[in-house]
C-alpha cells in the first residue's frame, strides 16, 4: 500500500468536533486520521511512533493538571479564572492539559455554595480512571501545544501560528549562529595579535644579524650588566621576575617588546658575557 503524502491527508472533517480522546488528539497532531491508525502502522511506522510519543506527553500533562487541580483546592473557587493557564512559564515547566471532567468539576466549584466539602470529594477522585474514554476540549489541546512551543503539530494550530513558531525557531538558531560567529571573530583577532608579535620578533632578529659582531657583543655585555645589577637577572634560575620587570619598564617608556623577545636576548647576553676571553 503506497503511503499518502501530507498534502493528500484531509483532516478538515474533524473541524466540527470539539472534544477528543488522547489517542485521537495524538494522531491528529502527528498528521493522520485516527481512523486510519492501523494502516499508518504499516505504511508510515515513524509517524505511528510519533503519535505514541505525543500521547504519552498528553497523559503526563493530564496527570500534572490533576495534581495541580487537587493541590490548589478550595482557593480556586471564584478566585482563579482558569487554574490550568500558566501565568509564568518558568515557574511551571510542564504545561497542563485538563480533561473535560476536570473542567466540569471546576465549574461546579465556582457555582457551589460550599466549595470546601466539594474539594474533599475531588481530592479522593481519580480523573485518570478509564483513560481511553477521557476527552479533552479542542481549546485546551491548542493551548497546551502553544505553551509547549510544539511547532510540528499537523492539526489544531492555525497555519499562521505554526509559521510564527517556525520563525521563532529559526530566529533562535540564527542567534546561536551569531554568537558562534562572534566567538570565532574574537579568536581570529587574538591570532592576528599573536601573528603581529611573532612578525615583530622575526624583524628584530633579522635586524640583529646585520649588526657588526663586535658591536653586538658589546651591546649584549651592556644588557647583561644592566639586567644583572638593575633587575637581579639570573640566567640559571627556573623562574625569574627580571623579564616581566624589564617589559613593564619598556611599556612605561611608551615602547613595546614581548616577554619572549626579552628573554631570548637576555639569554644570549648572558652567554656572551660568560665568554670572558672575547
Amino acid at each position: 500500500m503506497a503511503a499518502p503524502t501530507q498534502e493528500k491527508i484531509d483532516l478538515s472533517h474533524y473541524d466540527l468536533i470539539d472534544t477528543f480522546s488522547a489517542r485521537e488528539a495524538a494522531c491528529l497532531i502527528a498528521g493522520f486520521d485516527p481512523k486510519t491508525e492501523d494502516a499508518v502502522y504499516n505504511y508510515d511506522y515513524r509517524k505511528f511512533c510519533a503519535a505514541q510519543v505525543i500521547e504519552d506527553a498528553i497523559k503526563e500533562a493530564h496527570k500534572e493538571a490533576e495534581r495541580h487541580f487537587k493541590g490548589i483546592g478550595v482557593h480556586i473557587a471564584g478566585i482563579i479564572p482558569d487554574p490550568w493557564v500558566r501565568e509564568i512559564k518558568e515557574l511551571e515547566p510542564v504545561p497542563y492539559l485538563p480533561c473535560t471532567n476536570m473542567r466540569a468539576w471546576f465549574e461546579h466549584l465556582k457555582n457551589t455554595s460550599s466549595p470546601s466539602s466539594e474539594v474533599a470529594k475531588i481530592k479522593g477522585m481519580s480523573f485518570s480512571v478509564g483513560y481511553e474514554k477521557i476527552k479533552f476540549k479542542r481549546e485546551d489541546i491548542k493551548r497546551w501545544l502553544e505553551e509547549k512551543d510544539y511547532n510540528g503539530a499537523r492539526y489544531f494550530l492555525s497555519e499562521h501560528k505554526k509559521q510564527l513558531q517556525k520563525l521563532d525557531y529559526q530566529k533562535e538558531m540564527l542567534d546561536r549562529e551569531l554568537i558562534s560567529l562572534h566567538e570565532q571573530a574574537r579568536d581570529l583577532e587574538s591570532l592576528r595579535q599573536e601573528n603581529a608579535e611573532l612578525k615583530a620578533q622575526v624583524e628584530e632578529l633579522g635586524a640583529s644579524q646585520d649588526i657588526d659582531p663586535r658591536l653586538k657583543n658589546t651591546l649584549y655585555k651592556m644588557i647583561h650588566a644592566m639586567a644583572d645589577i638593575g633587575y637581579k637577572y639570573d640566567p640559571q634560575a627556573a623562574r625569574n621576575n627580571a623579564v616581566s620587570d624589564i617589559a613593564n619598564d619598556i611599556n612605561a617608556a611608551g615602547l613595546k617588546v614581548s616577554n619572549d623577545t626579552i628573554r631570548t636576548h637576555l639569554q644570549e647576553a648572558a652567554r656572551v658575557a660568560a665568554n670572558k676571553a672575547e
